[in-house]
């Protein structure tokens, strides 16, 4: 069996700060941290504070090792210079960092001067699920609109840094996606797509879209469109489901199962 949700790109996770105020609705941690009573409610969870962070080690035993910080909130001005002294701390002893996140503009050209002579140990990775700005505002509310994302990720890209996209949750038709992935791919050392597995809400206009988006016909199609690509890459919230006996073409038989 393959590896399975971060570890799929990463050997280790690091955090510095618990809540996150981006309000994306689908968030596993938010709903782990109220679930074992971290905090009271999404409400709290979104005036995210610093807490203390493990203490750092040479995790990293090959060049394709990777920490993975953030894992479980995002980086935002209120903790920026600590985020920025972890990571100065993480590749001072020998870590490669992923950096996973909704990337704000002031704080990608902040890391992308202080650790401009550290870009063989950083891989950014933009979370940035479609083009769909109906989709992305009503999902992930509070997050950087996506011209800000696209934004950063030029600075990114131009200022000689490595570039990938994460794509899950995938908040767009499949069947329209290749319009906005494909224009990504020159960019970008790989683009992984994925679908939402925490599903916020059971009715109305948004639960609807996703079951009308998040069919095996129109994952298979877009798997199949990307089959020959080195850079496209599935994460396993789709390889599972299409990989599920074809007993119905809905979303909602996999509720329980994703």
């Amino acid at each position: 069996m393959g590896k399975l949700g971060t570890k799929e790109w990463a050997i280790r996770n690091f955090n510095i700060a618990q809540g996150c105020p981006n309000g994306c609705t689908y968030c596993y941690a938010c709903r782990n941290a109220i679930r074992f009573k971290r905090v009271k409610n999404r409400e709290e969870w979104m005036n995210g504070k610093l807490v203390a962070p493990k203490p750092i080690g040479n995790w990293c035993n090959n060049p394709h090792d990777y920490v993975m910080y953030p894992s479980s909130h995002d980086i935002w001005p209120e903790i920026e210079n600590e985020y920025c002294w972890n990571l100065a701390e993480l590749l001072a002893k020998g870590n490669n960092v992923l950096i996973v996140t909704k990337p704000r503009v002031s704080i990608i050209q902040r890391i992308c001067g202080q650790f401009a002579n550290r870009k063989d140990k950083i891989l950014f990775r933009f979370t940035i699920g479609g083009n769909n700005e109906r989709a992305l505002k009503f999902f992930e509310a509070e997050a950087p609109t996506l011209k800000e994302r696209l934004k950063a990720l030029s600075i990114a890209k131009s200022s000689g840094f490595r570039i990938s996209v994460s794509m899950e949750p995938l908040l767009m038709d499949p069947y329209e996606a290749p319009k906005f992935i494909s224009p990504l791919i020159e960019s970008c050392e790989s683009i992984w797509v994925g679908i939402m597995t925490n599903i916020p809400v059971r009715q109305g206009f948004w639960f609807k879209q996703l079951t009308d988006w998040y069919t095996i016909d129109k994952l298979e199609w877009l798997a199949d469109f990307y089959s020959k690509s080195k850079t496209i890459k599935f994460k396993d919230s789709i390889r599972n489901i299409i990989a599920n006996p074809r007993t119905s073409q809905k979303l909602t038989d996999f509720l329980g199962k994703v």
